[in-house]
């Protein structure tokens, strides 16, 4: 019996290395072998008022490894807090609260992040036509999409509205505030390892109470985390995995389980739909940014009409056809602010630019009844949904 019992043990030893000598192995083309990776989670929700995540895959029955990832996960949360720290328009001590407090034409000290993030802003500012502008944070305000109308809301602005949702802004406070975007006048100042923003002396008056220039990143701040996260995970070590800020802006490394045939190490990506249920495109992505803006998330209706938290450069929410645009390429802060100026183009604006744009671009327009889906890169995505098809010019 003892005989037996060893032999049936030595068989099944056996047949367990038979069955790890016959499991595939994959490799990266740079010959990392991640056959045996497994994914590791973090989770975070002290960060821009939403949630992070942190995904790292690696071989994690390895305490090293383990511990490396945890180490990793501790640097990602450090960067994210800076960051959220100096652009966080809600924390009254944040450069961009000091910068709003102050007074027309004073320079204002800022850390690094926020010096690299508005001088992005202005890169693509110029790129877009004016099309991303994160100075039109007043006629955020004004429309009723800052932070401050997140929780409990009271009217203390001369221009704000008790029944904001139902009640449009003054159309005197739509042009005042217009006339103060720019964000090409804020002035960059760096002396050695000192940054500072200096404020542009433009101002406006509106029954007599005077207003000047006011920054807002959101529209940016998360990709630019995302960024940060990215390089320091790189920098640890790690190629596989993914981090998120909020729902719309990611920076992707490499998937451990191949998806597609032509590129085992890509993501499939979901693009949630704007008018509907679960996702309307799926996007091939690996070692990219990506980010999703639109019409669908922040919003309220009057008399029938939407109107969303993105302002167009005419200083209402974006109205010229586009309702949701998504982008994929190396930076997932050019990603984030890239998507949102798509938004506020016209249709065609938006295809003329993303033909001409090095980064994967898709966006989506209503025509004839149905949901058009517009790309510079089609190959790269599904359509998931039969609601949409996509945009072929003839």
């Amino acid at each position: 019996m003892k005989k037996k019992i060893i032999f049936i043990a030595v068989c099944l030893v056996v047949a367990m290395l038979i069955c790890l000598g016959c499991t595939p192995r994959l490799t990266t083309p740079d010959g990392e072998d991640y056959t045996y990776y497994r994914p590791k989670s973090y989770t975070s929700i002290e960060f821009f008022g939403t949630a992070t995540y942190l995904v790292l895959a690696g071989n994690i029955g390895d305490a090293e490894v383990v511990e490396r990832m945890d180490a990793t996960w501790g640097k990602v949360k450090e960067a994210l807090r800076e960051i959220d720290d100096a652009i966080n328009e809600s924390v009254s001590g944040s450069d961009v609260a000091k910068f709003n407090r102050a007074g027309a034409g004073e320079r204002v000290e800022v850390s690094n992040h926020t010096y690299e993030i508005v001088a992005l802003c202005q890169s693509v500012n110029r790129a877009t036509g004016g099309k991303f502008d994160p100075t039109t944070a007043r006629l955020v305000d004004l429309w009723g999409f800052s932070p401050r109308f997140a929780g409990d809301y009271e009217p203390i602005e001369p221009y704000d509205r008790a029944d904001y949702k139902q009640t449009l802004p003054d159309t005197k406070y739509i042009q005042a505030f217009n006339a103060l975007v720019g964000v090409d006048k804020v002035g960059l100042v760096q002396e050695e390892d000192r940054y500072y923003l200096v404020k542009p002396t433009d101002t406006v008056a509106v029954d007599g109470v005077q207003y000047a220039v006011t920054l807002s990143l959101g529209g940016i701040g998360k990709g630019y985390a995302c960024d940060i996260a990215y390089k320091i995970v790189k920098e640890s070590g790690f190629n596989f995995g993914y981090v998120s800020v909020g729902t719309s802006s990611l920076s992707l490394l490499k998937a451990t389980k191949p998806i597609y045939e032509d590129n085992p190490l890509a993501w499939r990506v979901g693009v949630v739909n704007p008018r509907g249920e679960g996702n309307y495109l799926s996007v091939k992505a690996c070692d990219q940014g990506f980010s999703t803006s639109g019409d669908y998330e922040r919003y309220y209706e009057i008399e029938g009409k939407r109107y969303c938290h993105i302002i167009g450069d005419d200083g209402y929410p974006i109205d010229g056809g586009i309702i949701t645009a998504s982008v994929l390429g190396e930076s997932s802060a050019l990603c984030d602010a890239l998507s949102t100026a798509i938004c506020c183009m016209s249709v065609s604006e938006a295809m003329e630019f993303v033909q001409g744009l090095d980064y994967n671009a898709y966006f989506v327009f209503e025509q004839g009844g149905k949901y058009r889906v517009f790309s510079n890169s089609p190959d790269t995505m599904t359509i998931n949904s039969g609601d949409f098809v996509l945009y072929e010019q003839g």
